[in-house]
């Protein structure tokens, strides 16, 4: 991966009446979808590592 974004949500209140600009929008979802395809890659990596080991 070429970096990882960290990405602290603190919400006070509503979190419903936020109103984020389009600019943090997309920088919240982007940290949020990197973060998710980061964390299925390494659970593909484990399995195939684990799926080569059972082969040899």
């Amino acid at each position: 991966m070429r970096g990882e974004l960290t990405l602290q949500t603190t919400f006070i209140g509503d979190p419903g009446k936020i109103k984020a600009s389009e600019e943090e929008t997309r920088a919240f979802y982007l940290a949020l979808l990197t973060r998710i395809l980061g964390l299925r890659r390494q659970e593909i990596e484990k399995q195939a590592e684990t799926d080569t080991r059972r082969e040899a």
